[in-house]
């Protein structure tokens, strides 16, 4: 297993086993750990952030590209079976506005988990015909680094510019949200094959999304841990 990049595969009882075409959790992989020091492509511009890290998968989709938002007990105590202490989530619910808080159970996972970090994509609601306060539900929750989208040069633009749909604060009790700005606008990453196929396809495609963001800075945050952890840097 110490050789595998995915050591460990779980599923939602209303998930499946595979992915869409161009899908969405592919990607998500790719940025934060696809290593490309195979040359593939010829040179190391296309490695995931952290490319030497290992995935722990937990699949919350389906075919149809549905996906089923799990549950805390659903989620992170699988993927801790798997020793991840990094987990990104590039899905959310759009807050209700309806006036309560419910991030309690994330926030009780991380305060009895303090070894764990958690990522959240901030949404991609933020059309200024939206106003303010337009994070996603899980990603209003305290305890957790919510992740927006900054843009890319790949988009023509810069990454001091926050992208157009990146959701914004303040949360629905007054909280500043997102914590951080990660690149999120024309990531390219790579390519699934098509649904239900066990081939796969070397190549890439480029998305757009705070989906996109979460996954590279949980990137960034493998590459912290490792430092503070790995004999070799002291």
């Amino acid at each position: 297993m110490s050789r595998r990049k995915v050591v460990q595969y779980s599923r939602l009882s209303s998930a499946d086993t595979s992915d869409v075409t161009e899908g969405h959790g592919t990607h998500v992989c790719g940025t934060v750990a696809g290593d490309n020091t195979q040359n593939i492509y010829g040179d190391g511009q296309y490695n995931g952030v952290g490319y030497g890290a290992r995935l722990a998968f937990l699949d919350i989709g389906d075919s149809n590209n549905v996906l089923y938002g799990p549950s805390i007990t659903d989620e992170y105590p699988v993927l801790a079976r798997g020793n991840a202490y990094i987990f990104t989530n590039s899905w959310g619910a759009t807050f209700s506005g309806n006036g309560y808080y419910t991030g309690y159970n994330i926030d009780q996972y991380l305060y009895n988990n303090m070894e764990v970090v958690i990522f959240f994509a901030a949404g991609n609601s933020g059309l200024p015909s939206n106003g303010a306060g337009t994070i996603t539900m899980e990603a209003s929750a305290k305890n957790i680094v919510a992740v927006g989208a900054s843009e890319t040069t790949l988009s023509s633009s810069s990454i001091d510019n926050v992208a157009w749909f990146s959701s914004v604060g303040l949360t629905y009790d007054g909280r500043f949200k997102p914590d951080i700005i990660s690149p999120g606008f024309s990531i390219q990453s790579v390519l699934s094959a098509n649904s239900g196929s066990n081939s796969y396809t070397c190549n890439t495609i480029v998305k757009a999304g705070t989906s996109m963001a979460s996954p590279g800075a949980a990137g960034i945050a493998a590459l912290i841990r490792q430092y503070f952890t790995d004999y070799r840097f002291w």
